[in-house]
C-alpha cells in the first residue's frame, strides 16, 4: 500500500491534484459568495450586522424562514452551489483514497470528477441548463466516477462475497 500513496504513482499524483483544484474551486466559490454578500450587504448573523451598518450604512439579516437565509437570489445561488459541493466532495475524497490505497489503475475517473464539478459549478453560478439537462449530466459524470471507483475498492476489500 505504501508504494500507491507516492507522487511516483501517477494515480495518486491525480488523485493529490484532483483534491487541490476542488479545494481551490471550493475556496472560489467561498470568495465569491462572499463578494455577493457584500455587495448585497448580506449578513448571516445578528452580531454582523453592526458592522455593515456603521460601514456601509445598511445591513439585511439573513432569516432562516427564506430559503437558503436570505432575500438576494444571487446569494442563494452561491449557497446552493456550496451545498451542492459539500454533497458530493466528501464521498469523492473517501472513495477516491480508498482507490487509491487500493492499487487503483485509472486516473482518469479523477479527472472526470473534476471536470464534471468544474463545469457544473460554473453552469449552476450562471444560472444555464444549455441543454435542459446540463447540469444533471454533469453531476452523473462525477457520480459514474465516484461509483467506478467504489467498485474497484469493494472488489479488492472483497465486500463480503458481494461484488
Amino acid at each position: 500500500m505504501s508504494q500507491n500513496i507516492s507522487l511516483s504513482n501517477p494515480v495518486f499524483t491525480a488523485f493529490a491534484t484532483s483534491g487541490l483544484l476542488l479545494a481551490l474551486k471550493s475556496l472560489g466559490t467561498n470568495i465569491w459568495v462572499l463578494t455577493l454578500k457584500l455587495r448585497s450587504s448580506t449578513v448571516h448573523a445578528p452580531e454582523d450586522k453592526p458592522f455593515f451598518d456603521k460601514t456601509l450604512g445598511k445591513g439585511k439579516l439573513m432569516t432562516p424562514k427564506t430559503g437558503f437565509g436570505c432575500d438576494d437570489p444571487n446569494v442563494k445561488r452561491g449557497y446552493a452551489v456550496i451545498q451542492n459541493d459539500s454533497e458530493n466532495f466528501p464521498m469523492f475524497y473517501v472513495v477516491g483514497g480508498l482507490y487509491v490505497a487500493t492499487g487503483g489503475s485509472s486516473s482518469l475517473p479523477f479527472g472526470m470528477f473534476t471536470v464534471a464539478r468544474y463545469l457544473h459549478t460554473l453552469f449552476y453560478a450562471w444560472g444555464v441548463n444549455p441543454l435542459g439537462f446540463t447540469r444533471g449530466a454533469l453531476y452523473f459524470t462525477g457520480l459514474g466516477a465516484t461509483i467506478y471507483m467504489g467498485v474497484h475498492v469493494a472488489k479488492q476489500i472483497n465486500l463480503g462475497g458481494i461484488v
